[in-house]
C-alpha cells in the first residue's frame, strides 16, 4: 500500500493509481476468487507489478500505465504528427518485467506465467490502429510504376517489418481500456470498454479458454 498512496502527491501518480485501483478493481469484486495481490514480486527480480492474479493455475502478472493525453495537442492549432506512443510504454514495461532467468524457464517450460501490459487510452491517442501498428507493423501503401509506360499499380495497404512486439517475446499481450462512467441499474459505476490482443510471438500465449475468460472479467459491465 505504501507504494501506492507516495504515488498520489502528483498529477501523474495519481492517474495511474486511479487507473489501477479501476483495473484492480474487476477482479477483486469477481464473486470467483483470482488470489489477487497488489504490488506483486516480479519472478527473480527485484521490483513489482501492478497486480497478479491466479488464471487456471497459471500466475497472471499485470503492469498498466494511463499515458495521458498528448501535450502537443493542447498548444496546437494546425495538424499535429503524433508517434506512436505505444512503442515506448512497450519497452519501458517489457523492461520492468524482464529478468533473462524468468526467460530463459519459460522457454524450457518450467515457467507458465503471463505477462499482460496494460494501458488506460482514456485521454490518450492510442487507438486500435496504433496498437496494429505495433503488433503487426506500421501501415504502409505499396504500389508499382512501369517505367516503360508510366503506369503504376493501385496501392496497396502493407504492414512493415517493424512491429516493436516482435522483440518482447516475455509478453503474453497487451489489454487496453478505455473508462466509462455509466449508470446501470440505478447505481453509478465505471466500465471498461477494450479489447485483449495477444502477443503473436510470446514464449507463453494464452489459451482460448483463458483468453475468454480474462476478457469477461474485464470487460463485463
Amino acid at each position: 500500500r505504501a507504494p501506492l498512496i507516495s504515488c498520489l502527491g502528483n498529477e501523474t501518480g495519481f492517474w495511474n493509481i486511479f487507473s489501477e485501483m479501476v483495473f484492480s478493481n474487476k477482479f477483486l469484486i469477481n464473486k470467483e476468487d483470482h488470489k489477487s495481490i497488489l504490488e506483486p514480486m516480479i519472478p527473480n527480480k527485484g521490483g513489482s507489478a501492478d497486480l497478479s492474479i491466479k488464471l487456471n493455475s497459471k500466475t497472471v502478472f499485470f503492469e498498466l500505465m494511463n499515458p495521458g493525453s498528448d501535450r502537443s495537442l493542447h498548444l496546437d492549432n494546425g495538424a499535429v504528427f503524433i508517434k506512436n506512443k505505444l512503442n515506448r510504454i512497450i519497452k519501458k514495461k517489457s523492461s520492468q518485467l524482464f529478468n533473462e532467468k524468468t526467460f530463459i524457464e519459460m522457454e524450457e517450460g518450467k515457467r507458465k506465467d503471463l505477462f499482460f501490459i496494460v494501458v488506460d487510452t482514456s485521454f490518450s491517442t492510442i487507438d486500435e490502429h496504433t496498437v496494429a501498428d505495433s503488433f503487426f507493423g506500421s501501415a504502409a501503401y505499396q504500389f508499382y510504376r512501369n517505367n516503360e509506360t508510366g503506369e503504376t499499380t493501385e496501392p496497396q495497404m502493407i504492414r512493415n517489418d517493424d512491429a516493436i512486439i516482435k522483440e518482447k517475446k516475455i509478453i503474453t499481450g497487451l489489454i487496453y481500456f478505455k473508462r466509462q462512467l455509466v449508470n446501470i441499474d440505478g447505481k453509478i459505476k465505471f466500465i471498461l470498454v477494450g479489447d485483449i490482443i495477444q502477443n503473436p510471438y510470446a514464449v507463453n500465449k494464452m489459451s482460448a479458454e483463458d483468453y475468454m475468460k480474462l476478457k469477461k472479467i474485464i470487460f463485463k459491465n
